[in-house]
């Protein structure tokens, strides 16, 4: 993010430019890449009609199906997924965004590719559990 190119590897490189290319970057912008906007899921392939997101705490009807955009700041080393824990893998949470906000289905080749990515963005290091 800083412009350090010898920062990625070619591997994690093609994952940031599908990552951009597929259009994660419309919410998961910014240094942390998200974390700072709610963002609403409204897609034909429906979260979960159920859940209405941020309305639940506002009652404003316009803030219905509005979740808050994470950061993906060691995204892949703290699963469950989502809000609410729905979601055990990586790998099905860049599937079912992709579903939900960009109204595309990833074949399993692209999905690895952005997770490779997603893996640079990790500090082992700072985790504990």
């Amino acid at each position: 993010m800083d412009g350090n190119l010898a920062a990625l590897s070619s591997e994690e490189k093609v994952g940031l430019q599908l990552f951009m290319d597929v259009g994660c970057t419309n919410c998961h912008n910014g240094n942390l890449l998200g974390g700072r906007n709610f963002g609403k899921v409204d897609s034909i392939y429906s979260y979960n009609p159920n859940d209405l997101g941020r309305f639940e705490f506002t009652g404003n009807e316009s803030d219905k199906y509005f979740f808050k955009i994470p950061s993906l700041r060691n995204v892949v080393l703290t699963q469950p997924y989502f809000h609410d824990g729905s979601v055990q893998t990586i790998q099905e949470a860049v599937n079912r965004m992709n579903a939900y906000n960009l109204n595309r289905q990833l074949d399993r080749s692209e999905i690895n590719t952005i997770i490779s990515f997603l893996n640079a963005l990790s500090d082992k290091a700072k985790v504990t559990r």
